[in-house]
């Protein structure tokens, strides 16, 4: 699925009491989906309450890097649970018990996490969101200027909380180079609880944006894998621009690898067994991580 980031950013929690007395842990999560699946299915399960199960993750994008992994692996899980129990209805309050971005996760598009007021956390739910306006220049300054005060915030803290390293500001750089180069804000920056950098730009300007990141950061000769995700055709960079960003090329692999992708659904029930993580014995077919973790 493609990777969750958050265009503002969420700061607080719940007291550690009720903290503790909602989540539970995982069992929690799986009687929570059984008790939903009690009162959603039909009387006649087959037995499937006495089910063990075998279950099998992968994440086709790095795991602790700031990216959601947790959120994704959660938010499939859940979503997976509930096919198979039947549940029905929203599953976004059972999936934020594992890992609080995952009920956003469990939706597609753009989506609104609720906080709510219940003590139990029953109305702290994600819904999905309407456009009204596409105005991407406001939506990209609004993500940029809320991304910075959430990292200012953490180095005001005492001690500081760093997640943004010297690569992540030469992002910033360029990236508000590139747009003052085009006289518009043609692409934004936003960063997570980690330093890897999350970029919106419109489909018609991908081209241009990859072509500005591979003068600045070169990729390694022998990078077999920079570009990642969706293919995409990149042109040299327009000498003109090129001078006009002013910005010394960084050193060859400086950035490990991009990952192109788009604005996605959420999880999906997979029909092609090719794209299966199990063999039909139930056993995983791939028992060493296939990415760069």
């Amino acid at each position: 699925m493609p990777k969750k980031i958050m265009e503002m950013k969420y700061v607080g929690k719940k007291t550690t009491r009720e903290a503790k007395k909602e989540m539970g842990g995982a069992d929690n999560r799986k009687c929570a989906i059984r008790r939903r699946a009690k009162v959603d299915a039909e009387e006649s399960n087959n037995g499937l309450y006495s089910w063990h199960l075998h279950v099998c993750s992968e994440n086709n994008f790095p795991t602790a890097a700031g990216l959601a992994s947790s959120a994704a692996g959660y938010a499939c899980l859940v979503y997976t649970l509930a096919k198979l129990y039947g549940v029905k209805g929203d599953i976004s309050s059972i999936a934020r018990q594992g890992s609080g971005s995952a009920c956003r996760s469990v939706l597609g598009g753009f989506v609104r996490w609720h906080k709510g007021c219940d003590p139990t956390g029953l109305d702290s739910i994600a819904q999905q969101i309407a456009i009204k306006e596409r105005n991407f220049e406001m939506f990209a300054e609004l993500t940029m200027k809320d991304s910075n005060q959430f990292h200012a915030m953490c180095l005001d803290t005492y001690p500081p909380a760093m997640y943004m390293n010297d690569m992540s500001h030469s992002i910033v750089h360029l990236i508000h180079l590139l747009n003052s180069e085009k006289g518009r804000t043609k692409v934004a920056y936003t960063f997570d609880a980690g330093s890897n950098a999350c970029l919106y730009l419109l489909e018609s300007d991908v081209s241009a944006v990859l072509s500005a990141i591979n003068h600045v950061f070169p990729p390694a000769n022998d990078s077999v894998e920079y570009l990642k995700g969706l293919p995409v055709n990149i042109d040299p960079l327009d000498k003109k621009v090129a001078e006009s960003l002013a910005m010394k090329p960084h050193e060859p692999g400086s950035l490990k690898f991009i990952i192109h992708t788009q604005l996605g659904e959420g999880p999906q029930v997979v029909q092609d067994l090719d794209q299966h993580l199990l063999t039909t014995a139930g056993d995983p077919k791939f028992l060493n991580p296939r990415h760069d973790n």
